[in-house]
């Protein structure tokens, strides 16, 4: 599910301009130098540090999670967040020596902005990648990803709307596609 975490972002140019964020370019620098040395689970885990799980595990749900008891929109929360996790440690070789340039940032406004790097992942080719980051309770924290031009989290949510669209389904229906829970 990791690989097919991904759909087309809003377009860029839609977003309205203001000056580019140094501070979330700095937090892309500052992560990917404290994450460079890390491997398997600690390198899942220093990227979800940087994620706003609960904000992403939402989205995701879309307007199903109106449908779901706090009980259940917590475990789903849980359950994702130990998903990813797996998936990133079953992935976190490939990253290894991986070397990340920012090239810059656009403010959608005071408390999102999205940075553009290119990610240079040894034996593969570089690869343009936009990192969303929106500000909640003054820290910001990464809601989304573009990798060549696919939104990991519009993917992920398409996914489970399709499963979920069963009026039968629920949110237990999910966890069959998710690995290491």
């Amino acid at each position: 599910m990791f690989r097919t975490f991904i759909a087309t972002i809003m377009l860029i140019t839609m977003a309205p301009q203001a000056d580019a964020c140094p501070e979330t370019e700095a937090l892309i620098e500052q992560a990917a130098f404290e994450i460079v040395n890390k491997e398997g689970e600690d390198l899942a885990l220093a990227i979800l540090d940087r994620v706003d799980v609960p904000i992403v595990a939402r989205f995701v749900l879309g307007r199903h999670a109106r449908n779901e008891t706090t009980e259940a929109l917590a475990s789903f929360e849980e359950r994702f967040e130990r998903h990813l996790i797996y998936s990133l440690t079953d992935q976190a070789d490939r990253f290894e020596g991986a070397d990340i340039d920012v090239r810059g940032s656009i403010d959608r406004n005071d408390r999102d902005s999205i940075v553009h790097t290119r990610v240079k992942i040894p034996g593969e080719e570089t690869v343009s990648m936009r990192w969303r980051f929106i500000q909640r309770y003054g820290k910001w924290k990464v809601v989304d990803l573009e990798v060549v031009g696919l939104c990991l989290a519009i993917e992920q949510r398409a996914q489970i709307a399709v499963v979920l669209s069963d009026p039968r389904a629920s949110v237990e229906d999910l966890y069959k596609d998710f690995r290491g829970i």
